[in-house]
């Protein structure tokens, strides 16, 4: 089973700030639930100076709230004054009572027009630069949205809550580099593209490896889902990777090598490799299982 992606989110923004050492809460109460802030992170200014060169949070102050908004839950403008909302209570209940010390960060996985730029009204937004916009707000506020940030390594891990052509654009600059904690991240988002764009990757043996070590094999096929693992192509690519004895443990035998059979049987090279991990009597099943 998937987790969401708000989950995804904020574990990958604990990893990060604890890599940065930067004191990072997520799920900020302010008041009574449902009134929590997705994250906070208090920076000194040594911290901000390393933020700048290393992350797109170049305009971090002192204390900064960190709200998300995937796809399914969109930035609007009713939410994008509950946000304001609740950075205000979060001031309240911390005692800060300068605004030059606090910023408002809303990540959005896409762009979110209508506060951008249709209720002036409410709010006014300048575009900083490719992806990043402020709002004429006294409370400095930033959006940042994934889907416009420019595909380099600063932005990967924003650029996983990307969508459309950008997130397929970033997949495949991702696994040209050696694999790492973000491939983890982009395979628990998207299983089946990442499976699938691996076998054009550079890396593709060490990032096989990196998933299954990350994951443990039993996940990687929670996580793929049993029909989309018995498709043709998703079943060659397992069985490369995992070895057929593998997969016959993880499985039951006889569904296994029934679908095998249907998937793989016509290839002669496959089946050689194959054969080097089965013993004959299986092989022989396979191949009367085509017929």
């Amino acid at each position: 089973m998937r987790r969401s992606w708000d989950a995804v989110y904020k574990e990958l923004l604990a990893r990060l700030f604890a890599q940065w050492q930067i004191l990072l809460t997520t799920q900020v109460e302010v008041g009574r639930l449902p009134r929590t802030i997705d994250a906070v992170a208090i920076c000194t200014p040594e911290d901000r100076a390393r933020l700048a060169q290393l992350t797109p949070f170049d305009f971090f102050l002192l204390h900064n709230l960190l709200e998300f908004k995937s796809p399914r839950d969109r930035l609007t403008p009713g939410k994008y004054k509950l946000v304001i909302s609740r950075a205000y209570l979060y001031m309240h209940q911390t005692g800060v009572d300068d605004l030059s010390t606090v910023t408002v960060c809303i990540i959005t996985s896409r762009k979110p027009r209508k506060v951008l730029g249709q209720v002036p009204e409410v709010v006014k937004f300048q575009k900083v630069r490719q992806g990043l916009y402020r709002s004429d707000d006294k409370l400095p506020l930033y959006v940042l949205v994934a889907s416009e940030l420019p595909v380099e390594p600063r932005n990967y891990p924003l650029l996983l809550f990307a969508s459309g052509r950008k997130m397929k654009e970033f997949l495949r600059a991702l696994l040209q580099q050696p694999p790492g904690e973000l491939l983890q991240f982009a395979f628990e988002l998207y299983p089946e593209e990442v499976l699938a764009m691996s076998q054009q990757s550079s890396h593709k043996d060490h990032a096989a490896r990196v998933l299954v070590e990350h994951l443990g094999v039993p996940k990687v096929l929670e996580l793929i889902g049993k029909d989309e693992l018995m498709r043709e192509d998703a079943v060659r690519i397992l069985v490369q990777r995992l070895g057929v004895s593998r997969m016959l443990e993880l499985m039951p035998k006889e569904e296994v090598v029934q679908e095998l059979g249907k998937a793989l049987i016509q290839d002669e090279t496959f089946l050689r490799s194959l054969a080097r991990q089965l013993d004959a009597a299986t092989v022989e099943r396979l191949q009367r299982s085509e017929t």
